[in-house]
C-alpha cells in the first residue's frame, strides 16, 4: 500500500512498489536482464538507506518509473525492441549517463560503469555465451555440511533437487553492471563443502544423500528447492524469495530482509521464518512453526503441527490448521483462522484489525474482548454465566482467546 505524507498529503511508493512497478514496465526482457536492472536499483535503495536516506528521498532523486524504463529503454534498443541504430545508441547512452548522474547522485559510478559496459558490448544479453559455464562432480562423505555462499556483487540464484551424486553446473549471467563474468569458488574439506561465487549467476546442484546440512548466506538472490531430504537447511539473505517444494527438511529456518517466502508439500519438525519486508505461504506442510514479518501478510493452507506463532506488524494473517496450540498476532492487520481438529488453546491479539474465528473443535471456552468494535457469535453456543464475553462449548476444557482494540470479532 502507497504511504501518505502527512504534511503534504502526498502519496509515495514504498521502495518494494517502486522495483515492482519497474519490473512490469520491463515486462517481455529477458528475464536475466531484468534481473540485474532491478537488482541494481536495490543496492541503490540499501546503500542510500544505510546514509541515512528515506525510500521517498531516494525515489525522488531516482524519477518515476515512467522515467526510469524510458532511460532503459534509450539505453537498450537491442533488447527493447527499438530500432536505434548503434551511432543514435551512442548519442543516447552519453545524454542518459549526464541525465542519470545528476539525478541518481549516490550511485554515478554504477551509471557510468553500466554504460561502459553497454558500449563494449551492446548484444550481451541477445546471444546466447555459454563459455564460461562450469560443472562437475564432488565426491561427499555422508555427514557432510554444504555452504553456498555469494559475494556482495551480483546477484546468486541457487536451485536444488535431490540427486545421487553431488552434481552442480554454474552459469554466468551477463550484467550491465559488471564488465567480468562470475566465477565459482568449489572447496571440499572434510565434511565441509563450500560453493563461492563472485557476481551474478545461476547455480544448479542435486543434493545426495550424504549431504545433511545446507547453510546459504547470499545478499541478493532466490534459491528454489525441489524434493530435497536433510536434517538441517539454514538460510540468510538481504534480498530474494525462497520457494520449496515437496522437501524433507526436519529443522528448517529462513531469514530474508526483502523477499517472500513460498513452501509447499514440506515436512518438517521445526520451521523457523523471517522477513523484514515480504510475505509468507505455508500449503500442504507440517511441522511446528515461529514465523515473524514487519511488513507482509502471512497465507497458511491446511497445514499440521503441535503448535505454531504467527507474527506480522502490517498484515494480515489468513490460516488454515490442524494445530492445537495457535499464537496468531498483527498490530494493523486482520486476522481469519480456521482451524480444524483438537484444540488446547488459540490466542488471536490484533492492535487495529478485525479477527474473524471458524473453530471446529467441540470442548472450549471462548473469551472475546473488543474496546471499540462489534461481537459476532455465528455458533449454537450457550454463553458462560460468569462474563458477558465468554461462552462455552461442551465442558469447556481448552481455551480460546481472541483480542482487539479497535477491530470487529467473528466467532463461528
Amino acid at each position: 500500500m502507497d504511504s501518505v505524507c502527512k504534511e503534504s498529503g502526498e502519496t509515495h511508493m514504498t521502495k518494494e512498489e517502486y522495483l515492482r512497478a519497474l519490473k512490469a514496465k520491463l515486462r517481455g526482457c529477458p528475464a536475466e536482464f531484468v534481473n540485474d536492472i532491478c537488482d541494481a536499483f536495490e543496492s541503490h535503495f540499501n546503500e542510500g538507506i544505510e546514509n541515512g536516506q528515506s525510500e521517498a528521498e531516494i525515489i525522488e532523486n531516482l524519477g518515476t518509473v515512467d522515467e526510469v524504463a524510458e532511460n532503459i529503454r534509450m539505453m537498450n534498443p537491442e533488447i527493447m525492441g527499438c530500432s536505434q541504430k548503434e551511432d543514435e545508441f551512442r548519442d543516447s547512452l552519453d545524454s542518459l549517463s549526464s541525465s542519470l548522474s545528476s539525478t541518481i547522485r549516490s550511485v554515478s559510478s554504477l551509471v557510468s560503469d553500466s554504460v561502459n559496459t553497454a558500449l563494449k558490448n551492446i548484444e550481451a544479453y541477445t546471444n546466447d555465451d555459454h563459455s564460461a559455464d562450469s560443472e562437475g562432480t564432488v565426491d561427499v562423505r555422508p555427514g557432510t555440511t554444504l555452504r553456498i555462499r555469494g559475494t556482495r556483487k551480483g546477484a546468486l540464484d541457487v536451485f536444488l533437487e535431490q540427486g545421487s551424486r553431488l552434481e552442480y553446473q554454474f552459469r554466468p549471467t551477463r550484467s550491465l553492471f559488471s564488465s567480468t563474468l562470475a566465477t565459482l569458488k568449489v572447496i571440499n574439506e572434510e565434511r565441509n563443502l563450500t560453493f563461492e561465487a563472485d557476481d551474478s549467476a545461476h547455480l544448479y546442484i542435486k543434493v545426495p544423500e550424504e549431504i545433511e546440512e545446507i547453510r546459504i548466506s547470499l545478499l541478493s538472490g532466490d534459491v528454489q528447492a525441489n524434493g530435497i531430504t536433510l536434517r538441517c537447511l539454514e538460510g540468510k539473505t538481504m534480498s530474494g524469495d525462497w520457494e520449496l517444494d515437496d522437501c524433507e527438511i526436519r529443522s528448517l529456518s529462513l531469514d530474508t530482509k526483502s523477499g517472500d517466502i513460498d513452501i509447499d508439500t514440506t515436512r518438517s519438525d521445526f520451521i523457523e521464518l523471517s522477513t523484514y519486508n515480504g510475505d509468507f505461504s505455508l500449503k500442504r506442510s507440517t511441522g511446528n512453526v515461529e514465523a515473524k514479518t514487519a511488513s507482509g501478510d502471512i497465507d497458511v493452507r491446511e497445514h499440521r503441527a503441535e503448535r505454531v506463532r504467527f507474527e506480522a506488524i502490517s498484515g494480515d494473517i489468513d490460516a488454515s490448521l490442524v494445530c492445537p496450540q495457535i499464537e496468531l498476532t498483527t498490530v494493523s492487520g486482520d486476522v481469519d483462522l480456521r482451524s480444524d481438529g483438537r484444540i488446547e488453546s488459540i490466542n488471536v491479539l490484533s492492535t487495529s484489525g478485525d479477527i474473524c474465528a471458524r473453530i471446529g473443535d467441540t470442548d472450549y471456552t471462548a473469551d472475546l474482548r473488543t474496546l471499540s468494535g462489534d461481537l459476532s457469535n455465528g455458533t449454537d453456543l450457550r454463553r458462560f454465566k460468569r462474563s458477558s464475553k465468554e461462552w462455552i462449548v461442551g465442558e469447556g476444557l481448552a481455551s480460546v482467546y481472541l483480542k482487539t482494540t479497535s477491530g470487529d470479532i467473528d466467532l463461528h
